[in-house]
């Protein structure tokens, strides 16, 4: 996730009379600009009293909606939903399985131990059928600043500042967490489950702002490793710069990580024995990055906060735009199945779906 500083505002608090309805559900190209030329004609006709309604009705059709660019991907991605009124959202996960998406939202201000965490729970077939508490903080078992997730088995794992929190996915109860705050993590953002079955933990480094103060760093660039409920060092290394998603790449054998803090997507094998450089960089670009994952057909994508804009890499070395104007573009979620890109934007307190094909 992007690490919010006196420039960066952790969550957009709406009025009452401006709420935008909870979801936007399966749009095509053609019924979404329908919607929004219909609102247009509502807020011409009508007298003043409901124009805040109807300029909310606008903007939960028109913002952040983005921008596809064929000519990067051959084929121009498809806009088909919009899930909003969510508070904060940072990550998506499908659960290949049960054939659901998770969100984490933080809730707060980022780094802040407010126990306002929670994890939402969407069938992915059924997008207005949103549980945006399916998981919620408690006292035996406190949510603050949930970022990245990954599952082994049946539990949903989450970051939250620096434990890694543990949740039956079946029925959202939490099974312990494993703290890292012996280690010296400050912002644990991003998980991914490595081939040796263990997680993959990335550190940004920075210590988020509280109380308005602005993000600063912190720490050394580190991954760490669990195994179990054991969590080592995996790696230090300032060519990190600030490591923030991290994301397996099968084909590729290693693993691949969106910087928060440096220009360029970074290669990094976990083996002692690997030639160097390990890490590596790899394709320049604009920096501020937060996801990274393989698309269904191979090809890696990144988002970037600094100019609103999911990438995809060509041969390690070039960045081009796939989709563009997605404000706060966090850790997208991939839908194997369906062809899907879930890019939750964190400002704006949506997730934007896409069918990318």
């Amino acid at each position: 996730m992007q690490i919010c500083s006196s420039n960066c505002s952790a969550r957009l608090d709406t009025p009452a009379s401006m709420q935008v309805p909870p979801i936007v559900a399966n749009l095509s190209t053609r019924s979404l600009l329908g919607a929004l030329v219909a609102a247009l004609l509502l807020a011409a006709c009508g007298g003043g009293g409901d124009q805040e309604v109807r300029s909310a009705a606008v903007d939960s059709v028109a913002i952040g909606l983005g921008k596809a660019d064929s000519a990067a991907s051959g084929t121009a991605p498809t806009l088909v939903s919009v899930m909003t009124g969510l508070n904060g959202p940072e990550s998506v996960l499908h659960d290949t399985e049960f054939d659901v998406y998770y969100i984490s939202q933080v809730g707060g201000m980022t780094s802040a131990r407010d126990g306002n965490g929670t994890i939402a729970r969407v069938p992915a077939d059924s997008l207005d059928r949103i549980n945006r508490a399916w998981v919620r903080s408690r006292s035996s078992s406190p949510l603050h600043s949930p970022t990245g997730m990954a599952i082994v088995g049946d539990t949903l794992w989450v970051a939250d500042i620096d434990a890694v929190r543990g949740y039956n996915r079946r029925n959202g109860r939490s099974v312990g967490s494993v703290s890292l705050d012996s280690l010296g993590a400050l912002f644990l953002n991003d998980i991914a489950v490595g081939p040796d079955g263990a997680l993959y933990v990335t550190d940004t480094g920075i210590r988020g702002a509280v109380a308005g103060k602005a993000a600063e760093p912190a720490s050394p660039s580190r991954i760490y490793r669990i195994v179990g409920r054991r969590p080592t060092l995996a790696v230090e290394n300032p060519i990190l710069s600030g490591p923030n998603g991290i994301a397996w790449d099968s084909a590729g054998r290693r693993f691949l990580i969106a910087p928060f803090s440096g220009p360029t997507v970074i290669a990094w094998v976990a083996d002692s024995g690997a030639r160097a450089p390990n890490p590596r960089r790899l394709a320049p670009g604009p920096g501020s990055y937060d996801g990274i994952g393989i698309l269904p057909d191979g090809r890696i994508a990144v988002s970037s906060w600094a100019d609103s804009t999911l990438y995809l890499m060509h041969g390690d070395s070039t960045l081009t735009p796939l989709i563009t104007g997605i404000d706060s573009p966090a850790d997208f979620g991939i839908d194997r199945k369906r062809g899907r890109v879930l890019i939750p934007l964190f400002n704006a307190g949506r997730v934007v779906v896409y069918e990318v094909r």
